[in-house]
Formats: structure tokens, sequence, C-alpha cells
């Protein structure tokens, strides 16, 4: 038995006492005792995979000491396709063994590191239940970070803006479309794909989900467009969970009979369940009369 697969034996026991963490009204106080009993486990002599030689000292990203995550939309109202997302991979876990691996934040443990830098083959000794598990250990990470030692939530924001800043920077030919915190929305161009890429030094992995269109009408507002006709999701708006079934959004979609005219209507309003009940009555009309030409 190799080391990360007993450590997913230690994960699986935990597991088993804690299978119902997330309907807990006590979350975090689990989690923080599950952070201890993990901490207890033997580890070996450990060197952290320090990826990135870059960004050491908080002299780096000093200018850059705001909260939060980075919003950033280079033009509202913006209809665009052949954009891709890179969705990176624990962004928030992976910014804290960095800074934790170049002392910039403390209060981090070793096991902690170990578990964040070697989660996909752990993860591969779970089952999908246990996954979840160990996923919410590894994400709440920086909720408790951010509540109980407020500076070094402060650091961790500011340099995932200071990464993401700089990226906006390289791009020379507006590339970048949007970004929200760990994704970045950006043509399909390669070249710059790569570009940042070797700015990150591998720090982290990311995603590349593939190209779509889309309608950015504000931050946190756009449309996500399938790759043939129809709606894959709409964000930022309140509409009724009723009507986020995707059917409903592709028949209200097939109403404006076509892409620029559903985008028209789309941008000149703020309350769309008017739309909504219209499509639903239409989609429920229409199973009916299939229901009838079937018998």
């Amino acid at each position: 038995m190799n080391y990360n697969e007993a450590v997913a034996g230690h994960l699986k026991k935990i597991y088993a006492k804690n299978s119902d963490l997330e309907n807990q009204n006590n979350k975090i106080s689990i989690i923080k005792n599950i952070y201890q009993e993990l901490d207890e486990i033997y580890l070996p002599q450990y060197h952290k995979k320090i990826k990135s030689e870059k960004f050491k000292t908080l002299y780096d990203f000093a200018d850059y000491e705001e909260m939060g995550g980075l919003l950033y939309l280079r033009q509202e109202n913006m209809y665009v396709s052949d954009i891709i997302q890179l969705s990176f991979k624990s962004y928030y876990p992976n910014i804290i063994v960095h800074m934790a691996s170049h002392g910039l934040i403390d209060k981090i443990s070793d096991m902690y590191c170990y578990l964040v830098q070697n989660r996909e083959d752990i993860n591969s000794y779970l089952s999908d239940e246990e996954r979840k598990l160990f996923n919410i250990l590894i994400n709440y990470k920086f909720g408790i970070l951010w509540k109980e030692y407020p500076s070094s939530g402060f650091k961790i924001t500011s340099f995932s803006r200071f990464l993401l800043n700089e990226i906006i920077k390289m791009d020379k030919l507006n590339d970048i479309v949007y970004i929200d915190t760990d994704t970045i929305y950006c043509y399909n161009n390669i070249n710059f794909i790569n570009k940042i890429e070797n700015f990150l030094d591998d720090m982290f992995d990311f995603e590349i989900i593939e190209p779509k269109r889309f309608l950015f009408i504000a931050k946190k507002k756009y449309v996500e467009f399938e790759n043939k006709l129809g709606i894959a999701k709409i964000k930022g708006y309140a509409i009724s969970p009723l009507y986020k079934n995707k059917n409903i959004l592709n028949m209200a979609y097939s109403m404006y009979g076509g892409e620029l005219s559903f985008i028209d209507f789309f941008k000149s309003r703020k309350n769309f369940s008017n739309l909504f009940t219209q499509a639903k009555i239409k989609l429920d009309r229409n199973k009916k009369l299939n229901r009838i030409l079937n018998i």
C-alpha cells in the first residue's frame, strides 16, 4: 500500500463518521476537528513541491491589496463567440500552498499542503461520496483562514488579484472578455493561452472548456449559449428555479426566431418572468399535443 492509499484509508474512516457533514449546522467546527485529526497522521519526510520560484515575497504583489476575488468585464452588453473558459483547479487551495511554501502565510500544516498537492491521486482511491467530503476539507480552508486569521485571508486574495491583473496586462490583443475569480473567459487563441501558462509557471492546473457563445450583460450577468442553437445557462438573474429547466430556456429562445432577436430582447429587459411563463405554457401545450398524437 502506498502512502496516498493509506491517507485515503484515513479519509474513508473520517467519512464514515461524518457522512452527513453538509447538513450539519456546526460544519466549520467539525471540519476544524477533522483537520486536527489529519494533522496527527504520520507524514514521512515531505518536501513540498514548490512549482514556481516566482512571487516569493510580499513585495511582488504589494500594490494589489484589495479584498475579494477579481471581477473584470471588458465591455457591457457584449455578444461574443469562440470563447473558451480557463477554469483553474483548486484555485485558492493552490494559492494557499504556494504562499505557505514561501513563508508568506502561516497556520498551514504540511499535511494540508500534501493533501492539496496529491489531491488527484488520493481521489482515485475514494468513492464519489467520499470525494465530496475530501473536497469540502480542501476548499473550506480558505474560508476558515479568512474568518480566524483575516490578515492571511487578505494576503491570499491580494495575491489572487495580483496574478489576474498581471494576466490582464499581458493581454495586448483584447483576448480576455471576462474574469470571475478563478475562471478566465477569453478568445480561443492558443498563443495567448501559452503566454498564460508560461506566466503561471505550473503554479496551477487549469481545465479548458470548449468554445461557446456568450452575451455578457454586466459583471455576474450573462447568457451562455449552446454550441448548437439554444441556451446553456443564464447567470445573475432572479429567475425562478421552475424556469431554469433547459427545455423552458430553449423554448423562450426559439420564440424570438433566432439568436440575435433573442439577444436584443434580453438586453432590453430586467424582468423575464413573463417570457419564461409564456415559454412554459407553450412547452406544456406542445407536450399535451404530443401525448394526444401518440395515442
